[in-house]
This record gives structure tokens, C-alpha cells and sequence, in this order.
């Protein structure tokens, strides 16, 4: 039986986690609305003036993580750990929803991959 389908003192697993969830997202809003008052004080600038470049550089600075490589050592172990909590983080939303993630929403060509990555054992 999955984790969600039990009841914990009286209350389905699938509630607690729609609980959850709704605080969680709650107080992302929150932090998300604050941090958005704080840009707007600043001078207006034209943010949308080239979204290709824009683009390519969040994807290469975050996904890449290019600046902390600039450090050979510390940006290695940063990066491993960084596609480490990725991966984990992708793992624990496939099951919270119970495999319906990898099952029902994910693409066809992706879950070849994506159940390797459930399938690797450390011990």
C-alpha cells in the first residue's frame, strides 16, 4: 500500500500532503511577493530586450553552474552536489504522487531515463 493511500490518526495520507502543499506554495507566494516589491523600487530597465541571450545565459549560469566552475575543486564538488539535489528533489516528486509523475505525466522518451535514475542503489 502507498504512504498515500493510508490514514494517519483519522486523516488520509493524500490530504496531508494537499495540505502540504497549499502552505508550502503559500509561503513561496509570500517570499516570491515581497522579493518582487523590493525589485520594483528600483530604476525602471528594459528586460526584455533580448531574450535569447537573457536565456542563454540563465541556462548556462544555473543549469551549467559556469561561474562556481570556476573553481576547479569547490565548483566540481558544488556542481555534483547541485544535479545531486536535482535529481533527488525529481525522485521525491515522483513519489509524493505516488509513481503517477513518471507514469501519466512524464513523455514516453523520458522515462527510460528517469526510472534509471530510481533504480541506482549506493549500497
Amino acid at each position: 500500500m502507498h504512504p498515500l493511500d493510508v490514514s494517519y490518526f483519522g486523516i488520509k495520507g493524500w490530504y496531508i500532503l494537499l495540505v502540504m502543499g497549499v502552505v508550502s506554495l503559500s509561503f513561496f507566494g509570500y517570499q516570491v511577493q515581497k522579493a518582487t516589491r523590493l525589485v520594483r523600487l528600483g530604476a525602471k530597465d528594459d528586460r526584455f530586450d533580448s531574450w535569447g541571450s537573457r536565456m542563454k545565459e540563465t541556462l548556462t549560469v544555473w543549469l551549467g553552474q559556469r561561474k562556481v566552475l570556476e573553481d576547479p575543486i569547490a565548483g566540481t564538488f558544488h556542481v555534483l552536489m547541485f544535479w545531486g539535489f536535482l535529481m533527488l528533489s525529481s525522485d521525491m516528486l515522483d513519489l509524493a504522487s505516488g509513481n503517477r509523475f513518471s507514469e501519466h505525466i512524464l513523455p514516453e522518451s523520458l522515462n527510460g531515463i528517469w526510472k534509471w535514475n530510481g533504480r541506482v542503489r549506493i549500497c
